[in-house]
């Protein structure tokens, strides 16, 4: 059998497993997260004070802000192409920025930190089958991504460090050189077959189901394609995810103008990082967690008002709402699409 060729399932159904938290019981812990971290922003920052901030804030440079991140999804779009086609999948950049946006839409309306994704699993997937090769895709590009962000949040931190602080010099330097590290197996075949032979080992002594096994080891097999792709592809994938990076910069850098107070280029990096990370925590659309990091980090750290804090944070989610109805309308147009054409194929007969 050819290594390359992908592989169909042919497994019998998997068992049935139990969630470990009810759908119901998830987003009852997500929104009570959100609103107690809300609680405690407004606590502390009064809503009026945040609403006449944004009444004054520069609606042109909110605007170039929102609008400076839509071409970003066509380098992610480009990016995504680019390993799907070493995966033997085609798609067009085109179609690949709806999936994109649709992602973008349905995971601001469903409450998990995974819909995105799996999202961008199922609308790949869903041509041709190829299910592992598209998980192995969609996760190796956010590790990307993710790599891309860390490659100048990092950096930054460092940078904008005072000069008398010589141990938290030393932990960013030592998460920047761990973080390089973690990150061989994505540029390196040998790296991830090593990587992949070490976890089949932990995996054996884990004993897991053999359906588990299987499935796992397909993944890991497409990524192992991917981290073996020409030099010229990684480079341009990389460069692609640092481009889109650098657009959220600009949009944030410029959201912090339009309220009114500066921030420097450095900041903005380390803050952005900083976003990301917490962030991952279970929330609703990163409610709550996105208002109590910046109100917190921006009056700390650069004496900035915790209602100017507040207003860029409400700011940055009306930026993710309007990324969001973009993709809806997208899905409205597909959905146009897919109604009219067994139509016209009628007509036709």
């Amino acid at each position: 059998m050819n290594p390359d060729q992908d592989i169909q399932i042919s497994l019998p159904p998997a068992p049935a497993r139990r969630r470990l938290l009810p759908p119901w019981l998830s987003l009852a812990l997500k929104l009570a997260v959100a609103g107690a971290l809300l609680y405690w922003v407004f606590q502390r920052v009064p809503l009026g004070r945040v609403w006449t901030e944004m009444r004054q804030a520069n609606p042109g440079l909110i605007a170039a802000a929102y609008l400076i991140l839509t071409p970003g999804f066509l380098l992610l779009a480009w990016q995504m192409r680019i390993g799907l086609l070493a995966q033997g999948i085609r798609f067009s950049v085109w179609e690949l920025t709806e999936i994109q946006l649709a992602a973008m839409f349905y995971g601001l309306l469903i409450p998990s930190d995974v819909s995105a994704a799996a999202v961008k699993w199922y609308r790949i997937s869903r041509r041709g089958q190829h299910l592992a090769k598209t998980a192995a895709t969609v996760a190796y590009f956010r590790a990307v991504n993710t790599v891309a962000l860390f490659a100048i949040g990092l950096p930054a931190a460092l940078l904008e460090t005072p000069p008398g602080s010589g141990t938290m010099r030393m932990v960013l330097v030592l998460v920047l050189a761990s973080g390089l590290v973690l990150s061989l197996p994505l540029w390196s075949r040998r790296f991830a077959k090593g990587l992949g032979a070490g976890a089949g080992r932990f995996v054996a002594f884990l004993h897991l189901p053999r359906w588990a096994v299987s499935r796992g080891g397909r993944v890991w097999e497409a990524m192992i394609a991917l981290s073996g792709m020409e030099a010229s592809d990684r480079l341009l994938i990389l460069a692609l995810g640092a481009g889109f990076q650098i657009l959220t910069l600009a949009s944030f850098y410029v959201l912090c103008r339009a309220v009114g107070f500066p921030l420097g280029w450095l900041a903005v990096a380390w803050v952005s990082l900083v976003l990301y990370v917490v962030t991952q925590v279970p929330s609703v659309a990163s409610l709550g967690v996105r208002e109590a990091t910046l109100v917190y980090l921006l009056p700390a750290f650069y004496s900035i008002a915790p209602n100017s804090a507040l207003a860029v944070s409400f700011l940055v989610l009306g930026r993710r709402i309007f990324l969001a109805s973009l993709g809806g309308v997208t899905e409205l147009a597909q959905w146009f699409r897919e109604t009219r054409r067994p139509a016209a194929s009628g007509r036709t007969r």
